[in-house]
């Protein structure tokens, strides 16, 4: 989990309740998508130097400081997420999708970096926006889909995926 300090998560609860309030309504069918369109924008903004999208506000507090820079995205992004599917309890197909939406970003992203448009990024930066992106995904897995599938496992009905 990025552990930035309690103090500095407070400014960025309006903006992420703005973003969200579309995109948590939306069935699970468009929800991914909208998903993707905000990280994304989320991204350029703060990395590209771009003003894109409804993410505006929230891109200008994410510190310019590399060695903090990172944390706080992937803190950003894992609040969108899980402020999107709210307090219910995910199915997995809604796990599958939350993961499936953050390798969609990477490849997103991997087809901005190779088309030749942003040929002034630096390696390290990439290597930082991969990073936190999989930091996210891991993130989630760890505190959310390991349970999940740990729970199926003693469930009777499911059973364990293992068992011959």
């Amino acid at each position: 989990m990025p552990y930035i300090a309690k103090e500095e998560r407070h400014p960025y609860q309006k903006p992420i309740h703005d973003i969200v309030k579309d995109i948590a309504d939306l069935d699970y069918k468009e929800k991914g998508s909208a998903l993707r369109v905000a990280i994304v924008a989320l991204i350029r903004n703060v990395y590209f130097g771009a003003e894109w999208g409804s993410v505006v506000d929230l891109s200008s507090l994410i510190p310019n400081d590399h060695t903090k820079r990172s944390g706080h995205m992937n803190y950003t992004i894992s609040r969108i997420i899980s402020k999107s599917y709210g307090d219910k309890a995910l199915r997995y197909y809604e796990w599958n999708q939350i993961i499936g939406t953050l390798e969609l970003v990477k490849s997103t992203i991997e087809d901005l970096r190779d088309t030749g448009s942003y040929t002034f990024i630096k390696n390290y930066v990439w290597i930082e926006i991969f990073g936190f992106l999989e930091g996210a995904k891991m993130e989630i897995y760890r505190r959310y889909v390991a349970p999940y599938e740990d729970s199926k496992i003693t469930d009777p009905s499911c059973g364990d995926l293992l068992e011959v």
